[in-house]
């Protein structure tokens, strides 16, 4: 039980089992609370931080489920698909300040489709109204990929808000 052991943050120890139960339960609130109180004991659970994030995107709390998924860098940074998460969130939560640091980071991680990453970076910079770094950012893609058709519209739609 978690009373005979609360400050016990191990995998193995209460807290884990009783958020799967609650989650089973579909009681999606207590599972929430008590996978936040484990992250206070252990802040090196990569697993705790993925599904309180996806508990509380079920919930409603992008920006909840954004807290979360930022802290599995912590402990493993090189994670792509984590960032590429929280941009995805960020950006439905009209975050795009998250968006793009979020974008940037997966940037810098090398991602076999360097233009892709660039253009999807471009565009977070875009919505966060940085029109100077989307047009630095898209050109860089268009010099990977010249026929990238969706980074020349961009590139056009950022030139268009500049003869405004």
């Amino acid at each position: 039980s978690r009373s005979l052991m609360p400050e016990y943050g191990g995998q193995d120890g209460p807290h884990p089992a009783l958020a799967r139960s609650y989650v089973e339960l579909g009681d999606m609130g207590n599972a929430g609370d008590v996978l936040t109180e484990f992250s206070r004991l252990n802040d090196k659970d990569e697993w705790a931080f993925g599904e309180l994030a996806r508990i509380r995107e079920s919930q409603g709390d992008l920006e909840g489920a954004v807290n979360a998924l930022r802290r599995i860098p912590w402990v493993h940074p090189y994670d792509a698909t984590v960032y590429d998460r929280m941009a995805d969130l960020g950006g439905q939560a009209g975050d795009w300040t998250s968006v793009v640091a979020s974008r940037t980071a997966l940037l810098a991680l090398n991602p076999v489709d360097r233009a892709q990453a660039l253009y999807e970076l471009a565009l977070a910079q875009h919505s966060a109204g940085d029109d100077r770094g989307a047009r630095t950012s898209v050109i860089e893609a268009l010099e990977i990929a010249p026929n990238f058709e969706a980074a020349l519209e961009l590139l056009l739609e950022i030139r268009e808000g500049d003869d405004r």
